[in-house]
C-alpha cells in the first residue's frame, strides 16, 4: 500500500493516540501482535477490512486472521430447502451441511485473498483445498454436538502457533480457516472459537471481532461501548444479547478468564471499516469487552503506607508531601485499592458528597479500565451519590475525568489553575468547588 493510501487512511486519528499505540505494538514480537476474526457479513464490505489489514502489513503489523460465514451458509443452505439448526450457539453439521461450509469457506478465502492481492498485501491460507500449510487447527469430533446430529463439528485439540509466528514474522499475514480435519474428515469449528484458541496459543495482545453490527447493540439498537464482564454478563445475557452477539460474548468470557492475568486483556468488537480506529485510538469505535478488576475498601489506617505512595507517585510522577497520610488520618480518609495494586483511590466523606482526595492508576495500568472499575465502586455501581474531585490544569488524567465527571468548573489555587470536577445528585456544587479549593496540596512543588 502506498504511503499516501496508509496516510488517507489515519488522517481521522490524533497522531499522539496512534503514535502511542503504534510503539506499544512495535514492542511486541512478531505473530502476537493481534488475532481478528471477520464474521460472515463482513464479506459484502471486505474491501473496507483488506484495506486496513494491507495498512497494518504496510506499518510492519501482521495479524492472524480468521473467519465465519454465518448468515451467508445460512442463506445457502435455505435455498437449498435445508433448515438450520443450533445447539448452544453452534451450528449443527451434518454430512450435507460440511459439504456447504466447505464451499462457502473457500469461497470466501479466494474472496478475501483477490482483494488482498490488489493492495499488494503478502498472504497465505490455512484451508484443505487451497493451502500446502495446512492443518494450523487441530481438532477432533465434537461427541456433545454429536449426540444431537452434529455429526461434522469439530472441537479444537490444539493450535500449531509455529507456522503461523513465523509467517507473521516474514512479513505475512496468515489466514486461517475455522474448518479443521480428523482422519481424513472435514469438521466445523465456531469462528469465534478459533480465534479465541489462536489467541491464547499465540498470547495475542489484542483480540478483535469484526462483525456487521459494528459491535454489540443494545434494545434500541446503539452499540454498547463498554461490557464489564464481572457487573454486566448477567445483565445482558439473555435480556439484551442473544444469537451470534451471545456467541462472541461467550467466548470472549471464557478467553480472558482462561488468560494468565486476564483481567489486563481485552477483546474489541467492531465494524469492517473501523478496524485502525478501534486499534489506534484510546476510545475506540466498537465494544470494548473486559473482565473486570476487583476493588476493595478499608480505612486508611489498614493500608500498606509505602504501597500506596509508591502507587501515586508512579501514576502521578510526583512526590507527594511527606505528611500526606497523617493529614488523610486526620481527615478520617477511606482507601479503595485494586487488588493487584494497580490504582488507588483516598476519600474522604463530606456533608455534600464523596471527595476524591487522590485518583491514581499505575502508568502501566491507565487506559485499562482500573480507573472506571474503582469510580464505578466508589459511586456504588449505578447510585447517584455525588463525587467531586480537584486536578491541576495540564495532568494527563484531565480526558478521563472529562469523560466521566459531567460537571466542572476552573479555580486557582495558590496562583495556580486546577480543574474541579463532580457527578451525582449535587446538591451544593459552591460548597463542594469551596471545600476542593481549600484542601491542602498533596504534592511538593505543586
Amino acid at each position: 500500500m502506498e504511503l499516501s493510501a496508509i496516510l488517507e487512511k489515519l488522517k481521522d486519528i490524533p497522531q499522539h493516540e496512534f503514535a502511542y499505540h503504534l510503539g506499544l505494538y512495535k514492542t511486541q514480537t512478531e505473530g502476537h501482535f493481534a488475532i481478528v476474526k471477520l464474521s460472515g457479513s463482513v464479506f459484502k464490505s471486505i474491501d473496507d477490512v483488506v484495506e486496513d489489514l494491507a495498512a497494518l502489513q504496510a506499518l510492519g503489523l501482521n495479524p492472524i486472521v480468521t473467519f465465519g460465514w454465518g448468515s451467508e451458509l445460512t442463506d445457502l443452505l435455505e435455498s437449498e430447502g435445508i433448515t438450520t439448526v443450533f445447539h448452544n450457539g453452534n451450528r449443527i453439521t451434518d454430512n450435507m451441511v460440511i459439504q456447504y461450509a466447505n464451499r462457502v469457506a473457500t469461497g470466501n478465502l479466494r474472496k478475501l485473498g483477490e482483494a488482498l492481492y490488489t493492495q499488494g498485501a503478502k498472504f497465505v491460507y490455512d484451508h484443505p483445498n487451497v493451502s500446502p500449510y495446512y492443518g494450523i487447527v487441530e481438532v477432533m469430533p465434537d461427541d456433545e454436538m454429536g449426540q444431537v446430529g452434529g455429526t461434522h463439528n469439530g472441537k479444537v485439540t490444539g493450535i500449531k502457533s509455529k507456522k503461523l509466528l513465523d509467517y507473521a514474522k516474514d512479513g505475512i499475514i496468515p489466514i486461517v480457516s475455522p474448518l479443521g480435519s480428523y482422519r481424513g474428515d472435514l469438521f466445523n469449528v465456531n469462528a469465534t472459537t478459533v480465534a479465541a484458541a489462536i489467541a491464547n496459543a499465540v498470547n495475542a495482545y489484542k483480540f478483535l471481532l469484526v462483525t456487521g453490527t459494528k459491535g454489540i447493540l443494545d434494545l434500541d439498537g446503539n452499540v454498547i461501548s463498554e461490557i464489564v464482564l464481572k457487573r454486566d454478563y448477567g445483565r445482558l445475557v439473555p435480556a439484551v444479547v442473544s444469537g451470534g452477539a451471545k456467541k462472541n460474548l461467550d467466548e470472549l468470557h471464557d478467553y480472558l478468564k482462561l488468560r494468565i492475568n486476564g483481567i489486563d486483556y481485552s477483546g474489541q468488537i467492531t465494524g469492517p471499516d473501523n478496524l485502525l480506529k478501534e486499534l489506534f485510538t484510546f476510545k475506540g469505535s466498537g465494544t470494548f469487552v473486559r473482565l473486570g478488576y476487583t476493588v476493595t475498601a478499608k480505612p486508611i489506617q489498614e493500608t500498606n503506607q509505602e504501597v500506596t505512595r509508591s502507587i501515586i507517585e508512579d501514576a502521578f510522577g510526583e512526590t507527594l508531601q511527606h505528611d500526606y497520610f497523617q493529614r488523610a488520618k486526620h481527615a478520617n480518609s477511606s482507601v479503595l485499592m485494586e487488588t493487584g495494586n494497580k490504582g488507588v483511590a483516598i476519600v474522604q466523606d463530606t456533608a455534600f458528597g464523596k471527595y476524591l482526595d487522590i485518583f491514581a492508576v499505575k502508568n502501566k495500568f491507565q487506559r485499562s479500565g482500573v480507573g472506571s472499575d474503582m469510580l464505578y465502586q466508589l459511586g456504588n455501581g449505578e447510585s447517584q451519590e455525588p463525587i467531586f474531585l480537584r486536578t491541576k490544569e495540564g495532568r494527563k488524567s484531565y480526558p478521563f475525568y472529562d469523560r466521566n465527571f459531567p460537571g466542572r468548573e476552573k479555580v486557582e489555587i495558590n496562583g495556580k489553575n486546577y480543574w474541579v470536577f463532580w457527578k451525582g445528585n449535587t446538591k451544593d456544587i459552591n460548597a463542594m468547588i469551596a471545600y476542593a479549593r481549600e484542601r491542602p496540596i498533596n504534592f511538593l512543588a505543586s
